[in-house]
């Protein structure tokens, strides 16, 4: 029987039922011992039935042969895809040890190696994926690089339960939490790769990523409720950042197709900081502020779907988030993800109005007021309150003086207030960033401690009121 096994999470269907494929060799009815069994085409059948919950033990009888599965779960299932802050590289924490001993049985993971668990915060065990272009490709990197002397041939490799930790966990932990309901996530992620390694094409230059997606998309049952993508490192360059949107539109139009859901909702994570010494010209900053940009405005052109911040997530190295910032980022990717589908959460905090007003105490100045909707509890910041820049017209974009033209910033409500010293007549032509260049830094969060989307370049005079 192909389509399940133990330990697995089946995808619930609008009535709160099961929803999976059963694939036999022989064209006839599986027998089941709870739910209802429909046929789809020659070998292929539908289970449904089964309510939302668990554990539940099933009995399959199909081919001649009885199979008993145990510790089965019926909730919502969920693709992680993108490049290494999806994978993880954070470091594991006392937390993190703790909720790999203890984990909850209601959140599951369908492994790299087409093994059902329960989920830990490390997810992506790449060193014993099923694929062999991904095993490959993971033991020859590391062969050739400075973890290879620390490695013992035939054990995990050295790092695998000390670092990893993606926002993978704290996204499935947190769904399971706004919705009551299991949850399970199929790990995809390969670290360091692009668009292009990821395009459905048979003819794709690059890896077959998405093949090996959608191959475990089918050997997990053949149902989720939506993609979790973080990618987007790879396009920091002039052709990525042309070809960027159309990219991840063919992307999501042939997974929806694909996974049989029009609408399947999408959540992407912004790409966060970098501080390589080699990449810090210019260029190289406005190519980062570009492609958060074309992020955040995604969800305009691709319908049912979100974009997360992360710029200002704490780091692990120079390029990838920690494990506490990729559980707090994973949470804000949950309450998008339920705010998609209608199961609660929130949509992301949105720019949505500024004004001109006169300064309280200083009144030959005047105020940039930044007005935000879907903001949790009133905005807050640990700290000065940072990441807003303003950009006149004639300016350079203020990449290496992010504060050129401010006072400081105050937090009320849900509103940023910018005191700086410009002119009205200023502002018409001005343009506003929040998180310009590589590694701005960006500290201003709602009451949950979800983080303001980076933007930029923003023409003021479009959100005057």
């Amino acid at each position: 029987m192909i389509g399940i096994q133990n330990g697995a999470l089946l995808q619930r269907n609008a009535n709160n039922t099961c929803e999976i494929y059963l694939l036999t060799e022989q064209d006839t009815a599986p027998a089941v011992s709870r739910g209802t069994v429909t046929k789809i085409n020659a070998c292929r059948y539908c289970l449904t039935g089964i309510p939302v919950g668990g554990p539940y033990e099933l009995t399959v009888t199909a081919d001649g042969v009885t199979q008993t599965y145990t510790d089965l779960y019926v909730g919502d299932l969920w693709l992680l895809g993108g490049q290494s802050n999806m994978e993880g590289c954070g470091v594991v924490t006392a937390q993190d040890r703790e909720a790999a001993a203890f984990p909850m049985p209601t959140v599951r993971a369908f492994y790299m190696d087409d093994v059902w668990g329960a989920a830990v915060p490390l997810l992506h065990n790449l060193w014993k994926s099923a694929d062999p272009c991904i095993y490959d490709l993971y033991w020859k990197e590391r062969k050739d690089s400075s973890w290879a002397k620390y490695d013992v041939p035939g054990q995990p490799p050295y790092d695998a339960d000390k670092r990893g930790v993606g926002p993978g966990y704290g996204f499935a932990k947190a769904m399971t939490e706004l919705t009551g309901v299991p949850q399970g996530v199929i790990p995809c992620a390969v670290g360091g790769t692009s668009m292009i390694d990821w395009s459905p094409d048979a003819e794709n230059p690059g890896l077959p990523l998405y093949a090996v997606m959608l191959r475990r998309f089918k050997a997990a049952g053949g149902h989720v409720r939506g993609l979790y993508w973080d990618q987007g490192e790879s396009e920091c360059n002039k052709e990525g950042i042309e070809k960027y949107v159309t990219r991840m539109q063919y992307l999501v139009s042939c997974l929806r197709r694909d996974t049989g859901d029009e609408t399947l909702p999408v959540v992407i994570n912004q790409i966060a900081s970098m501080t390589l010494p080699w990449i810090n010209d210019k260029a190289h900053q406005l190519e980062w502020s570009a492609v958060r940009e074309l992020q955040r405005t995604l969800p305009n052109v691709i319908s049912n779907t979100a974009a997360v911040p992360t710029l200002g997530a704490g780091m692990s190295d120079r390029i990838h988030k920690n494990s506490p910032s990729q559980h707090a980022i994973g949470r804000a990717a949950a309450y998008a993800m339920a705010d998609l589908c209608g199961m609660g959460g929130a949509k992301p905090m949105t720019l949505v109005s500024m004004r001109l007003a006169q300064n309280e105490t200083v009144p030959m100045c005047l105020d940039l007021v930044l007005e935000f909707a879907n903001v949790v509890g009133e905005l807050r910041a640990d700290g000065e309150p940072s990441g807003i820049s303003i950009q006149l017209e004639g300016d350079e974009p203020p990449v290496f003086w992010p504060n050129i033209h401010l006072q400081n910033l105050v937090l009320r409500g849900n509103t940023v207030i910018v005191h700086s010293e410009v002119s009205a007549e200023q502002f018409k032509s001005a343009y506003l960033w929040y998180g310009i260049g590589l590694s701005a830094v960006c500290n201003i969060t709602d009451a949950v401690g979800r983080r303001l989307l980076a933007m930029g370049p923003v023409a003021i005079k479009d959100y005057l009121k």
